[in-house]
């Protein structure tokens, strides 16, 4: 039972810690993924050729889209766009306005560590999350600068969903690209609290300014929480120094972008969201998705993994009252009791012992996965709105008013 409750808790956790894109199998095919899709390898010199090719042809605008967690992986052709979701129209829409548009997808590994492998995922690596946006990142960067060598003319539009969004608007905050015209961040995990000053975009939407810049977009009947932030924590660089629009879309029932601000999720988040080296994830390659390959290296970045979460845990409940209430969200307490089961199993570790009711957590979390896929429609959940139409056909018709105006 013990050892039945511990894997159910680390399937949960991996589908929703810090980014909660990787779906449970009822909505695998909604992600585009299924038993007979082959998880397709990733040599480094694909990923590297792949991101310094020059593109084949110059257009007006390239619109640079990051899918979310489990969703990509090195390997991908990022010429063979699959957009944020299989079925997405987004890019065709676009391209049926007349305008000269290309798109280039990011192929970065969309992970969250071994736990993340035990879910469905197109993911062919283990690494940590922190590892994997840096993965994202050094994709897009190197691809701009071919991109701009070959074409200096292009200018070029972000479209990010979850871990996307997340690593996309690292890059607008920390270096932006002169060539930009806007990202568009969906559900993102650096997103910041709100304040209270609305702001209008150049194309006229109006919406509330965040902390750190970037500008929410309001979905049709939800408001926003200002004490609530992304899960991985805002951003330590704002989006005040760029001239391009960030543009951010966020439901109060998506944990990704919308947690406790300084609560356990998020401690949990930002500990996990940081860079690491990760030695022992790079030799456990694809985790438990190929177990075989290497099962010690699998087994102790595993153990390193709810080391961390738990050593955030023990910091958290000595700084505040026992675990009550909305602002453990679940996330960190399945984190920990996965931990106190798992850690003795597979590296003969102990952690200190934090009773909780993990079987009545589970149904709380595992009715908010939807929330986080409700952006776009086809799924268990009715698609939000903005305006009263389709949160993609929002963004695309956007998209089409800045290419008229540039």
């Amino acid at each position: 039972m013990n050892d039945m409750r511990a894997a159910l808790a680390a399937v949960v956790c991996a589908a929703c810690v810090v980014v909660p894109s990787v779906a449970p199998p009822a909505q695998a095919q909604l992600l585009g993924k299924s038993d007979s899709e082959p998880l397709p390898a990733a040599p480094l010199e694909s990923y590297e050729r792949n991101i310094a090719a020059a593109p084949s042809r110059c257009t007006d605008f390239e619109l640079v889209i990051a899918a979310g967690t489990g969703d990509s992986n090195q390997g991908d052709d990022p010429l063979h766009v699959r957009g944020l979701r299989p079925g997405s129209t987004l890019i065709a829409d676009v391209e049926a306005a007349g305008e000269s548009v290309s798109a280039w997808q990011v192929p970065y590994t969309a992970s969250v560590g071994v736990l993340g492998t035990l879910g469905e995922t197109r993911t062919n690596m283990a690494l940590p999350y922190g590892a994997s946006l840096d993965t994202g990142k050094r994709a897009v960067r190197t691809h701009l600068a071919t991109l701009h060598d070959a074409c200096p003319d292009t200018k070029v539009l972000f479209l990010g969903f979850s871990q996307g969004a997340g690593l996309l608007g690292d890059l607008v905050a920390e270096s932006p690209d002169p060539s930009l015209v806007a990202a568009y961040l969906i559900a993102d995990p650096g997103r910041s609290r709100t304040t209270y000053h609305t702001a209008e975009t150049v194309t006229g939407a109006r919406g509330v300014r965040g902390e750190n810049g970037e500008i929410l977009i309001p979905l049709d009947g939800v408001r926003l929480a200002s004490d609530v932030s992304g899960l991985t924590g805002p951003r330590r660089t704002s989006f005040h120094d760029a001239e391009a629009e960030a543009l951010t879309f966020c439901h109060s029932n998506d944990l990704a972008c919308a947690t406790q601000h300084d609560g356990l999720a998020q401690r949990v988040g930002v500990r996990l969201a940081q860079p690491a080296a990760a030695p022992l994830h790079k030799l456990a390659g694809r985790g438990f998705k190929d177990f075989g390959h290497n099962p010690i290296a699998t087994l102790l970045a595993l153990a390193w993994e709810l080391a961390a979460v738990s050593h955030v845990v023990q910091e958290y409940a000595g700084e505040t009252p026992p675990f009550l209430g909305e602002d453990i969200t679940g996330l960190g307490v399945l984190l920990h009791v996965a931990a106190q089961e798992l850690l003795p199993m597979t590296a003969g570790l102990g952690v200190p012992q934090i009773p909780m009711p993990l079987i009545d957590l589970i149904p709380h979390v595992m009715n908010m996965m939807p929330h986080h896929l409700a952006y776009f429609e086809g799924g268990d959940h009715p698609a939000w709105t903005i305006d009263g139409e389709s949160v993609e056909s929002w963004i695309a018709h956007d998209m089409v008013a800045r290419m008229q105006a540039s």
